[in-house]
C-alpha cells in the first residue's frame, strides 16, 4: 500500500546528498534549509511542516526525548522518522533511507498521526510513540 507523500529532510541529514538521493529515487522532497533558517528550533518548524502534511526525516534522536519537542510534535500531528544508525556518511544515510522508503510509505498509510518511528541501519521501521493502527488491530 503506497500513498503519495512529501518528505521533509531535516538539517541533521545534510543539505544535499540525502535530499538529492531521495529525489533521484522518485520521492517528493523538501529540504529544511529551503524553508527555515539553519538555526530554527524544532518547536518552530515542526508545526509548519506538519500543517503541510509533510513526513519528517531526521537523525536527531533528541526530538523524541525533549519534552517541548514531543509536545510540538503531538500538538501538530506530525509523522517523524528518526534514522538511528550513528556515525554514517551522507551517502550511507541516503542509501538506508532510499531503501526504507517503501516501509515509510506503508507506515504513513497504516498509522494515525502523530507518531515517532525509528529507521534502523538496515531500514527496518519501528513505531516508538503514538501511531495507532488505522482501522484497528492488524490481524
Amino acid at each position: 500500500m503506497s500513498v503519495p507523500i512529501t518528505l521533509f529532510v531535516d538539517r541533521s541529514l545534510g543539505r544535499s546528498e540525502v535530499p538529492n538521493a531521495l529525489r533521484a529515487a522518485g520521492w517528493s522532497v523538501e529540504a529544511h534549509d529551503d524553508h527555515f533558517p539553519q538555526d530554527a528550533e524544532d518547536v518552530a518548524w515542526l508545526p509548519a511542516v506538519s500543517a503541510r502534511c509533510w513526513i519528517v526525516l531526521t537523525k536527531d534522536g533528541r526530538i523524541r526525548r525533549n519534552h517541548l519537542e514531543v509536545q510540538a510534535l503531538i500538538n501538530s500531528g506530525a509523522a517523524v522518522f528518526i534514522l538511528t544508525a550513528a556515525g554514517l556518511r551522507g551517502e550511507d544515510m541516503a542509501r538506508i533511507l532510499v531503501h526504507a522508503m517503501s516501509a515509510v510509505s506503508r507506515t504513513v498509510a497504516t498509522r494515525a498521526r502523530p507518531f515517532i518511528a525509528t529507521i534502523s541501519g538496515d531500514g527496518r521501521i519501528s513505531v516508538v510513540k503514538g501511531g495507532e493502527r488505522k482501522g484497528g488491530v492488524k490481524r
